[in-house]
């Protein structure tokens, strides 16, 4: 590509573990796109990056008095955020301004306003939902509705969502036809021949020895601890579990998070059956899958992107081979039946759950090496490439 098109990226958040927007940066600047990502700093992460293929990642210091409310604390960090951001684009000045979430639109309203840049809208969950922003007094939830309604309307030049339920609530809301781009894991950073460090060898030596004493060993990737994550369904399903039945949960951010993890699972009884661990590299992750019998996706429809989200950890299971207990949401469920990879969870009967696992017992699901073949992060990476050259 001759004069490499500029593309500033935004994500309001530390971007320690945001594999979407790591995907979409990477796969642009693979591509011959200059790319700066714009994030959150904080004083254990580096202010400047360079990763992937060459993109730049510029973590943003902010200002926020640690004892202020939590609440006020992140209006002011955000606060602080757009004005750095802006001045940032000043000078970057970029052809094409990639907003993650409605909370990074001002930046592409800015930049098109003064600079002609083209605006893509990544949207990542469902923010017409007030129910989902319950975070937010009811005023704050109509107007952050309200503002991404205009601002898809009379701003965006294209929208991408990651399921086709999502992209079918918001055609009917703004007649505007967005994209769909799932975040299906990069075959690109798995295979056989991945260099394995010390990080996989202390979990494998861990998960052998839990093999050793009979453990039939379930994966769960992710921080499930909130609500409508699939933790109280999780909790269930073990305690209809015969005793050999033990979770592993990798995804955790930090110690803080562990510790409020098994605080959860002291109070309801099943600690010793459960062991939660930080991230891990998904090379890493890879390489320890014939450890595990199934990967749990049981996300709960408690709000509309729930409903129709396509979990990433759905296809990193997929990626690695292992069958998939998934909860009942229609996107999630076409993709699990469509491909027969796995068995569909009914969230009010964790007890029939439990006794369809154990009479399905070690059968093998033929849909997995097609599953593996079609669901590529190849494949939605050149529909996110097709709708950066129709901008152009």
């Amino acid at each position: 590509m001759q004069n490499k098109k500029k593309v500033l990226m935004a994500v309001c958040n530390f971007f320690t573990n945001d594999n979407r927007v790591f995907r979409a940066a990477d796969a642009l600047a693979a591509n011959g796109y200059e790319v700066l990502l714009l994030t959150y700093h904080r004083d254990d992460l580096k202010e400047h990056e360079t990763l992937g293929h060459g993109f730049h990642l510029h973590r943003i210091p902010l200002k926020a008095k640690i004892n202020k409310p939590a609440r006020f604390a992140n209006l002011l960090k955000y606060i602080d955020f757009k004005r750095k951001a802006k001045k940032i684009a000043a000078d970057y000045q970029p052809d094409i301004v990639h907003c993650n979430d409605y909370s990074t639109l001002f930046l592409g309203i800015y930049c098109k306003q003064k600079y002609g840049s083209k605006l893509v809208y990544d949207d990542h969950e469902y923010f017409q939902d007030l129910n989902y922003l319950h975070r937010y007094p009811m005023a704050v939830r109509k107007y952050i509705a309200r503002y991404e309604r205009n601002t898809i309307k009379q701003w965006i030049d294209k929208m991408i969502v990651v399921s086709p339920g999502i992209a079918e609530a918001y055609e009917k809301l703004t007649a505007k036809k967005p994209e769909v781009v799932m975040n299906i894991t990069d075959r690109a950073v798995i295979s056989e021949e991945t260099p394995r460090n010390d990080e996989f060898n202390t979990y494998n030596d861990y998960l052998t020895g839990l093999k050793k004493e009979g453990k039939e060993l379930l994966l769960y990737i992710g921080k499930n601890f909130v609500r409508g994550r699939g933790m109280d369904f999780t909790i269930k399903l073990l305690k209809h579990l015969p005793e050999n039945y033990f979770l592993i949960i990798f995804g955790c951010s930090n110690d803080r998070e562990i510790n409020q993890l098994r605080t959860i699972f002291k109070e309801r009884g099943v600690d010793d059956r459960i062991k939660a661990f930080k991230f891990v590299e998904f090379s890493n992750l890879y390489h320890l899958k014939d450890h595990f019998s199934y990967g749990l996706s049981l996300i709960e429809p408690i709000y509309f992107s729930y409903n129709y989200s396509l979990p990433n950890k759905l296809f990193e299971y997929i990626m690695m081979g292992i069958p998939v207990i998934a909860s009942d949401i229609p996107e999630q469920k076409r993709v699990v039946e469509q491909y027969g990879i796995g068995l569909i969870a009914d969230l009010k009967t964790p007890e029939l759950t439990a006794r369809q696992l154990q009479e399905t017992g070690d059968n093998t699901f033929d849909g997995m090496e097609k599953a593996r073949k079609e669901l590529t992060w190849e494949n939605e990476k050149q529909k996110l490439l097709r709708i950066y050259t129709e901008l152009l």
